[in-house]
């Protein structure tokens, strides 16, 4: 069998972009020497059992992240299994807004991510900002998730992530920090069910926001409070619902909101001053 005929079969199985990248997985080659230098290039049998177990996952509707085992954000491979969510682009857009403050603040920041997961945000702003972060605390509820963003950590070579297994601040013993960043659990409990059928693979704990969405953020948001430095920010990824309300109440007095591709209100921050 042929690349190409296993790209046929693979196209009406599962669509042409995803058998691409399958096939760049089980094969170690890239795209664009799988189309244009070894389309006629047989596949060999590794490579071909590889190819039709991720397809037949595929057909039981496994996210093709957690099938390629990997998934770029913010241009970093990231290790991606079912202990923790899967990264998204959405969750991009938060991380840079979150790289600029850190830029603007002219001295190493120390930044707290929320619900970690795999790392991935913590992981990013480490790689991508480089002296001007001083360190950065990854938390999050989960064991397993935790050992997830270490494996992220160790993979790219930062050395200055603190990973706490904490129920939000629990365990943080006081510390503030000049930006606090989290994509908590946010849709409402009878709404997953509803979702594509992928989502039935991701953890449930990194999902379930409770019966209207809000739970996590009633908790988490007033209790940023006295862990947030002065001229600090709070980052929050947020679902159609109204966190800003919370995030008033709680005493954040400068709120601005930050819109996705598709244009929906999705990044939320937060300042308890201007500077």
């Amino acid at each position: 069998m042929t690349i190409q005929e296993a790209l046929r079969l693979g196209v009406d199985a599962i669509g042409r972009h995803e058998a691409q990248l399958l096939l760049s997985h089980v094969t170690g080659m890239s795209l664009e020497k799988i189309i244009f230098d070894y389309y006629t290039k047989p596949l060999d049998e590794p490579a071909k059992g590889a190819f039709f177990a991720g397809l037949e996952r595929r057909k039981t509707k496994e996210p093709l992240q957690y099938i390629l085992g990997k998934w770029e954000f913010m241009g970093l491979d990231i290790i991606t299994d079912t202990r923790a969510l899967i990264p998204r682009p959405e969750t991009e857009i938060m991380v840079e807004e979150a790289l600029t403050l850190i830029q603007e603040l002219g001295r190493p920041a120390n930044v707290l991510d929320v619900c970690t997961g795999s790392g991935c945000i913590a992981v990013a702003i480490a790689k991508l900002s480089g002296s001007n972060v001083a360190s950065v605390t990854a938390v999050d509820i989960s064991p397993a998730a935790l050992a997830l963003a270490a494996e992220n950590a160790t993979l790219h070579e930062v050395n200055n992530i603190n990973l706490v297994q904490s129920d939000l601040f629990c365990g943080l013993n006081g510390q503030t920090y000049d930006v606090i960043i989290s994509n908590p659990p946010y849709i409402p409990t009878a709404d997953i069910s509803s979702l594509q059928p992928e989502i039935s693979h991701e953890p449930k704990l990194a999902l379930d926001g409770g019966h209207d969405g809000l739970d996590i953020y009633r908790r988490l948001i007033p209790a940023s409070v006295k862990h947030i430095a002065p001229t600090g920010a709070l980052f929050l990824e947020i679902g159609p619902r109204d966190v800003e309300t919370i995030m008033y109440k709680a005493g954040y007095g400068i709120v601005r909101l930050v819109k996705d591709y598709s244009g929906l209100d999705r990044v939320l921050i937060g300042r308890k001053q201007e500077v």
